[in-house]
């Protein structure tokens, strides 16, 4: 973690009270490989740990980058700023829970930016765990591994969206337990003009402390859940369930 929590701080603030980043971080471009990050103790980790709403990210590449994690993003824990042309090119990003891409969660604006690699763990976003903010011109090529892990819910760019995913595709292939969307896992927001190419595997027939997966499942091209909007979006994967609400 390039930019660490403190705890101790009487500036911090947040979900897991960690003193943001507030400047501006341009990468002109250039990439950053091999870098390695193991944080079990800490929540909310990523290059960066919290990027406020001051921050800016820009242009910059991840390459060939191994993290383990909790709560936790390839570029941040928490987004509140702007993130544009920043790429995460990797073999394989393992969450135990509730992450993404390149954040967990998302109250800013996210451009121009992609992810291309493995995601391991549960309730997982291609690009963020949970979207209240905005996500568009963006794009993700998902090759996801369950790990074996119970009730996995996946969604192509977010595994909830609760603001707007906008001009976003996503390609590749997501085997995963339930609720599993080429575009958002369950949308409570804004979807338009997205496509998702995704091929989708949902894995169900078996339990959960006593809850039969097969009975819950729910897949869907762009979206598994919606409460929302959808306009102008398109899904072209193959979905191949073992529930019957896909």
């Amino acid at each position: 973690q390039l930019f660490p929590a403190a705890l101790d701080s009487a500036n911090s603030y947040g979900r897991f009270e960690t003193v943001p980043f507030s400047g501006s971080f341009n990468g002109a471009g250039h990439t950053i490989s091999n870098l390695y990050i193991v944080n079990f103790r800490e929540p909310s980790t990523g290059m960066f740990s919290v990027l406020d709403s001051a921050a800016r990210l820009d242009s910059l590449t991840l390459k060939d980058y191994y993290f383990q994690g909790i709560y936790s993003g390839g570029i941040a824990g928490e987004n509140y700023g702007v993130i544009n042309a920043v790429h995460v090119d990797t073999d394989t990003l393992d969450f135990v829970t509730s992450a993404g891409g390149l954040v967990s969660t998302n109250y800013g604006e996210i451009s121009n930016s992609s992810f291309s690699g493995t995601l391991k763990g549960a309730y997982l976003g291609g690009i963020a765990y949970e979207n209240f903010g905005t996500i568009s011109n963006s794009r993700v090529n998902i090759k996801n591994g369950t790990a074996g892990r119970e009730l996995t819910m996946f969604g192509g760019i977010a595994h909830k969206n609760r603001g707007t995913i906008s001009d976003c595709n996503t390609e590749g292939g997501i085997k995963a337990s339930v609720n599993i969307g080429g575009i958002a896992s369950v949308n409570y927001g804004l979807v338009e003009r997205c496509s998702s190419s995704v091929d989708i595997v949902g894995t169900g027939g078996t339990t959960y402390t006593g809850l039969k997966i097969n009975d819950v499942a729910a897949l869907g091209g762009l979206v598994a859940v919606d409460s929302g909007k959808i306009y102008n979006s398109h899904a072209s994967g193959d979905i191949t369930a073992s529930a019957t609400n896909a």
